[in-house]
C-alpha cells in the first residue's frame, strides 16, 4: 500500500489541491452579498378594515437578498446589471442570522405602523368619521456599537426627557426635545454632536447609558396605535413588506378606507415617514425591483431622491411607467385621480 501511494503521490497532491480548490469555488462563502431581482407582493389580504371590502391591485416589491455569496455565485452573477453585488462591510460581518431576523421584524413592525398612521391621518381629511390616536412608544435599537446596547432593546429616555411623559406624535418632536435630532440622520442616535448624551434603554432592566462621541445608535420608532376608526387588522407575513413597502402599504390602507377602486396594477417602492407630507424616503436595490416588475406592473412609484437612477435601464419596450414621488400629500394631489376609476364612490 505504501509503494501504491508513493507511486501516485504527485496525483494525490494535485487531486487534493484540485478537490479543496472546487470546495472552495461551491461552498466557501466570500465575503460579498448581493441583491437579485425578487417579487411582487399583493397587499389586498394583509389589511382587513372593519365594513370596508375594496381591492385593489397594489403591491410592495421585494429583492431575494444573498447574505454570503460563494466564489461560483459571485462569479457568475458579477458584471450583469440585473444583480448588484457589494463588499459586506465590518457590520454586516458582525450581525448572525438571529440579528437578521430580528432587524428585519423591527423594520417591518414600524412599517406598518407608520403606513397606518399616514394612511388614516390622509384619509380623515377626506371623510371626518375615520379617526386615529396614536403615540410615539419607543426607539427600538436595530443596531449599535455600544458593548451594553442589542438589537431588539428599546430607547425611552434621553437626556432627561422621558418619551412617554408626552404624546410625541413624530421622532422629530421627540429628539428635538431631547436634543439629540440630527436632520441628515433621523434614524440615528449619536454623541458626536452632544457628547453628555444620555440614554435610558429597557424599562423592565434599564440602563442608563453614556453615548460619548464613538458610540451610536440606529432605530425604528414603536409607535402605540391607541385606536383606529373603523377598527384594522393586519397580517404580518413574512413576505408582506419591509420598510420599502411603507409608501405602498400606506396607499393600500388609504384606499380600503376611502373605498377608491384603481385602474391598474400599482408597484412602488419607499419607507414611509411620519411626518407633516408623510415622506417618501430612499431605499436600496433600486434597479432589482425594477426588473422584477417592468413586465408584469403598470406603474412603479419610486421615491423622488433616486430620481435618475434608472436612466440608461428602463426601455421603451417595458410596460411599466415610472414615476417619482416626494411624499404621500403630492401623491395623492398629482397621481392618484389618474389611478381612481369613475363613479368609484357611487
Amino acid at each position: 500500500m505504501l509503494k501504491l501511494l508513493s507511486k501516485y503521490r504527485n496525483w494525490l497532491v494535485m487531486f487534493s489541491f484540485a478537490y479543496l480548490y472546487l470546495l472552495m469555488v461551491l461552498i466557501v462563502p466570500t465575503n460579498y452579498k448581493a441583491n437579485t431581482p425578487g417579487e411582487v407582493n399583493n397587499l389586498n389580504d394583509v389589511y382587513t378594515i372593519e365594513d370596508r371590502d375594496i381591492e385593489n391591485n397594489i403591491s410592495t416589491v421585494s429583492v431575494y437578498s444573498w447574505n454570503s455569496l460563494t466564489n461560483l455565485q459571485k462569479w457568475l452573477i458579477e458584471n450583469n446589471e440585473r444583480f448588484e453585488i457589494n463588499e459586506k462591510s465590518l457590520v454586516d460581518q458582525s450581525l448572525s442570522n438571529n440579528d437578521l431576523i430580528k432587524q428585519g421584524r423591527i423594520s417591518k413592525d414600524s412599517s406598518h405602523q407608520a403606513a397606518i398612521i399616514s394612511a388614516y391621518k390622509h384619509a380623515s381629511l377626506k371623510d371626518s368619521s375615520i379617526n386615529l390616536e396614536y403615540k410615539l412608544e419607543s426607539l427600538v435599537v436595530y443596531y449599535s456599537n455600544h458593548p451594553e446596547i442589542a438589537i431588539g432593546d428599546e430607547v425611552f429616555w434621553i437626556n432627561n426627557v422621558n418619551i412617554n411623559n408626552d404624546n410625541y406624535q413624530t421622532v422629530e418632536d421627540y429628539l428635538s426635545e431631547a436634543d439629540a435630532y440630527q436632520a441628515n440622520r433621523p434614524n440615528r442616535i449619536t454623541g458626536n454632536n452632544n457628547p453628555g448624551l444620555r440614554v435610558l434603554i429597557n424599562e423592565e432592566e434599564p440602563k442608563n447609558l453614556l453615548l460619548n462621541q464613538n458610540f451610536f445608535i440606529t432605530f425604528y420608532p414603536k409607535y402605540e396605535i391607541v385606536k383606529t376608526v373603523p377598527n384594522i387588522t393586519f397580517e404580518t407575513r413574512l413576505n408582506n413588506g419591509g420598510p420599502s413597502g411603507g409608501f405602498m402599504q400606506t396607499l393600500a390602507i388609504y384606499t380600503k378606507l376611502l373605498n377608491l377602486k384603481l385602474n391598474a396594477n400599482i408597484s412602488g417602492t419607499g419607507t414611509i415617514i411620519v411626518d407633516d407630507l408623510n415622506s417618501v424616503g430612499a431605499i436600496g436595490g433600486l434597479t432589482q425591483k425594477y426588473y422584477t416588475v417592468r413586465r408584469k406592473m403598470d406603474y412603479f412609484f419610486v421615491p423622488a431622491v433616486h430620481e435618475g437612477e434608472l436612466d440608461g435601464i428602463i426601455k421603451s419596450s417595458d410596460k411599466v411607467k415610472v414615476i417619482y414621488v416626494n411624499d404621500f400629500t403630492e401623491f395623492i394631489e398629482s397621481n392618484l385621480e389618474m389611478l381612481v376609476e369613475v363613479d368609484s364612490n357611487d
